[in-house]
C-alpha cells in the first residue's frame, strides 16, 4: 500500500475511484462516500495487450479522473469478472480477459501511486446495491445478476460471505435439472444453462433452426442468420407479444423461479435483488416471479422475502468497487 497515509489529508472530501473491468470495455468513475458518481470515463478493453497493457489503460483512466484535484483518492477499487482471491487481489481465472493466475492487485500497486483493491465484479455490484442501492438497510439479502451468465452474492447477518476459498455465491451453477443442457462449466442443468443470456440464445437459435416459420419475426431481424440472434432480441420480441419468443421467456421465468426458490430455502434472505442485462428486460415480470417463488418456497422462508429489481443498473460495478476501496482504506487506518 502506498498512498493510504499520504491521502489522509483528503479524507474530509472522501472520494475514491471505481473501475469495472470487462472484456469489452473498462468503466471508471470518481465516487463520493454516498455512492454518487461525480465523474466517469470509459475505454475499450485492449485484451491483446495482456495484464500490463490493461493496467496502463486503467492508469490512464485514473489519471484523468484525478486531474486537477487537490486531494488524492482514498483508493482505487477494481471489479473483475473472474475468480479472485479473498485477500491480495490474485486472479485465478478471468475468462473474458483470457487470464490465468495473475497477481493483479500487486501489479496495479507497482504501477500506480494509489492503494488498489481488486474484487470480483459481481461482488462489487452487490456491495453497491447493499450499501446505497435496493438492498440498503437489509442485513440478509441475496443479489442475483442475470446477464450473459448468472452471478450471485450473499450477505448474511450484515457480512458479505466469501466461503472457504472466496467462491461463495456461484448461484449460476446450482443444479436445477441434472439431465438438463450442458453448462459452460463441467456440469449439466445449471441455473445459468437454463436462464442466462447465452441459454436464451441457444434455445432461440435451436428452435428457429427446427421451425423457421414460427420464429419468422426473429429471423427477419437478423436476415436469417441464426448466430446473430441474441438474448435481448428474444426478450424484446417476447415483450412485444411474439409467440415463439414468449414461449422461451416463459420457460426462462420458470427456471428463474426454480433457482430463486432454492435460494430462499437455502439462505432465508429478507430480500433478493435481481439485476443484470437480461433482468433489465424482464422488470415487469418481477412481481410474478416473486409470487411464484412465495408459492413454491418453504412457508417460513417465503412469507417474508421481498424480490425487487436492482436500482443502480450499469453503474453498480464502479460504485461498488469505489465504496469497497473506501472500506478497505478505513480498515488500514483503524
Amino acid at each position: 500500500m502506498t498512498s493510504g497515509i499520504q491521502g489522509m489529508q483528503g479524507i474530509a472530501k472522501k472520494w475514491s475511484i471505481g473501475i469495472d473491468l470487462g472484456g469489452t470495455k473498462i468503466n471508471g468513475a470518481r465516487v463520493d462516500e454516498t455512492g454518487t458518481i461525480i465523474e466517469s470515463k470509459k475505454v475499450k478493453t485492449n485484451i491483446k495487450s495482456g495484464p500490463k497493457g490493461i493496467i496502463h489503460q486503467i492508469n490512464e483512466l485514473v489519471d484523468q479522473l484525478c486531474a486537477g484535484k487537490e486531494d488524492a483518492p482514498l483508493g482505487v477499487g477494481v471489479g473483475v469478472a473472474g475468480l479472485v482471491s479473498e485477500t491480495g487481489g490474485f486472479i485465478y481465472f478471468a475468462p473474458n480477459l483470457q487470464w490465468d493466475d495473475v497477481p493483479f492487485e500487486d501489479m496495479l500497486e507497482e504501477n500506480m501511486p494509489h492503494d488498489a483493491f481488486v474484487l470480483n465484479d459481481v461482488r462489487a455490484a452487490a456491495y453497491a446495491e447493499w450499501q446505497v442501492g435496493a438492498g440498503r438497510h437489509f442485513n440478509d439479502l441475496v443479489c442475483v445478476f442475470i446477464g450473459t451468465g448468472i452471478g450471485g452474492c450473499v450477505i448474511s447477518d450484515g457480512k458479505l460471505i466469501a466461503g472457504a476459498n472466496n467462491s461463495f455465491g456461484e448461484l449460476g451453477h446450482m443444479t436445477l435439472d441434472i439431465d438438463g443442457p450442458p453448462c459452460h462449466c463441467k456440469n449439466t442443468g445449471c441455473f445459468e444453462a437454463l436462464a442466462s443470456g447465452w441459454a436464451i440464445e441457444r434455445e432461440a437459435r435451436t428452435g428457429a433452426a427446427a421451425n423457421a416459420e414460427s420464429a419468422h419475426l426473429l429471423l427477419q431481424q437478423v436476415d436469417g442468420h441464426l448466430d446473430q440472434i441474441t438474448g435481448k432480441m428474444v426478450i424484446q420480441a417476447a415483450n412485444g407479444g411474439d409467440p415463439f419468443s414468449l414461449a422461451i421467456i416463459d420457460r426462462v421465468q420458470l427456471s428463474i423461479v426454480g433457482g430463486l426458490t432454492s435460494v430462499v430455502n437455502g439462505f432465508n434472505p429478507a430480500k433478493i435483488i435481481l439485476g443484470g442485462g437480461i433482468m433489465e428486460g424482464l422488470q415487469k415480470r418481477i412481481p410474478s416471479i416473486e409470487e411464484q417463488v412465495k408459492e413454491r418456497a418453504l412457508d417460513i422462508a417465503g412469507e417474508t422475502v421481498k424480490i425487487t429489481g436492482a436500482s443502480l443498473q450499469n453503474n453498480a460495478g464502479v460504485i461498488g468497487a469505489a465504496l469497497f476501496a473506501m472500506k478497505k482504506f478505513n480498515e488500514t487506518i483503524l
